[in-house]
């Protein structure tokens, strides 16, 4: 009899808790949604984070209010998520440098992207550009490494931080191409694009969304793109492959992420809502313009994809043998 009695209250406990999940994703969202952004304000994912939020906010009637958290590249925002509640109301637009790239590279990060979030969306897939400083006066990037090889160590790259894209590609770079190249972390993309721009720095990487203004005012030069194939808006500007250098494709992308434990009928209602924000015409126009596509996966998929991104990242690490400790 006493075994019956903890089956049922066990029963009624489970039926319970079902039903209050249920509650809670049937009423979603009945509040603000915060979206953190672990990059600084101006960067590529602080303008594609607001680009959808608008979206958002239009089509499931609640404010998607972004937040931008900067700083040890990209996992103090990363971290803040992870320690939210797991009820939607706190979400990440994060990206592979924030969730993959950074924790695979640095040892002293404990968070993981397949362990500690359920994958929401990806938002934004694309590949940066190589961006000089006017004042170098050169043209192209043969120039550029023949520059460096009569200046070396004279010449100096801003990245978006230690473990991140740019601080491998400037490294990889001088490897492959037999020159020396300074690496300068700063907290994100825009405050390194805008250093270049003044002449801070000589070299910089950024995406068409957050480098157009630069590029058209003249404050930045292209000389490659770091993708399989040339940029529509920069025909000119020639693949990193095209120039003989191989292996430096830098696939980036942009991401929502919740806490892991968040029901999982809460994530399917804002993969859904992601998706159809990224196939109104407005939008999908705007991705393309900035050099962007949109692949639409199923938080089941994009979980694949955070598994396979996390072991390229550690291949990566093992052969070039860059860490950010």
């Amino acid at each position: 009899m006493k075994t019956l009695v903890k089956i049922t209250v066990c029963l009624l406990i489970v039926g319970s808790a079902a039903a209050a999940a249920f509650a809670r994703a049937d009423n979603y969202p009945s509040k603000p949604i915060k979206v953190i952004v672990a990059q600084p304000a101006g960067g590529v994912s602080d303008i594609r984070a607001r680009a959808y939020a608008r979206r958002l906010s239009e089509s499931m009637g609640q404010p998607f209010v972004v937040e931008n958290r900067p700083g040890a590249s990209g996992a103090i925002g990363v971290e803040a998520v992870r320690k939210a509640p797991p009820d939607g109301y706190t979400i990440l637009f994060g990206t592979n440098q924030d969730l993959i790239v950074t924790p695979v590279l640095d040892a002293s990060m404990h968070y993981s992207a397949v362990r500690d979030f359920a994958p929401i969306a990806l938002a934004a897939a694309g590949y940066p550009l190589l961006l000089v400083s006017p004042s170098l006066g050169v043209k192209s990037f043969a120039e550029l490494v023949a520059l460096a090889k009569a200046r070396p160590g004279g010449l100096s790259c801003g990245t978006g931080g230690h473990a991140t894209p740019g601080h491998f590609v400037c490294a990889y770079l001088s490897m492959q191409a037999g020159i020396s190249l300074v690496a300068v972390p700063y907290k994100g993309s825009a405050p390194a694009l805008v250093d270049a721009a003044s002449g801070q720095v000589q070299i910089a990487f950024g995406f068409i969304a957050e480098s157009q203004s630069y590029i058209k005012t003249g404050k930045l030069v292209p000389l490659t793109v770091f993708g399989p194939r040339r940029l529509s808006e920069f025909p000119d500007v020639p693949t990193i492959a095209e120039l003989g250098y191989q292996g430096l494709e830098l696939f980036s992308w942009g991401c929502f992420m919740a806490p892991a434990g968040t029901p999982p009928e809460v994530v399917k209602r804002l993969n859904a809502e992601v998706i159809k924000a990224a196939k109104q015409p407005e939008m999908a126009e705007w991705l393309a313009r900035t050099g962007s596509v949109f692949i639409p996966l199923t938080p089941e998929r994009f979980g694949e994809l955070l598994q396979s991104e996390t072991a390229k990242w550690r291949r990566i690490s093992a052969e070039t043998g860059i860490r950010a400790d």
